[in-house]
């Protein structure tokens, strides 16, 4: 739960390279990251502009087992649109349709 609220903190505040390091520090003490703490991870890159580690993030949730929710869905579309990425908006939408 602390790592958790620390990268809640962090995507609030604009400091999405912090939140990566708590989602990488749980990863590494061998907690396993829920649905929220990645969702909230991915919105933390969303509100960076860094599409790339959204993506990276949405498809290790994904590898991860974890269930994939329209929170992380919608702010990993968000962070390509916020940098003109619209085709791997759509690419995604579509690999999505066919899970």
């Amino acid at each position: 739960i602390t790592c958790s609220a620390a990268i809640s903190t962090c995507k609030n505040t604009g400091k999405w390279d912090k939140a990566l390091q708590f989602l990488g520090a749980m990863v590494s003490s061998s907690v396993e990251p829920n649905l929220i703490t990645f969702s909230t991870a991915v919105s933390a890159c969303d509100n960076g502009d860094r599409w790339e580690k959204a993506l990276q993030l949405f498809s290790f949730m994904a590898r991860s087992n974890v269930e994939i929710n329209t929170l992380a869905l919608n702010a990993t579309i968000r962070a390509f649109e916020k940098d003109g990425e619209w085709e791997k908006a759509l690419q995604l939408c579509n690999v999505m349709a066919r899970w």
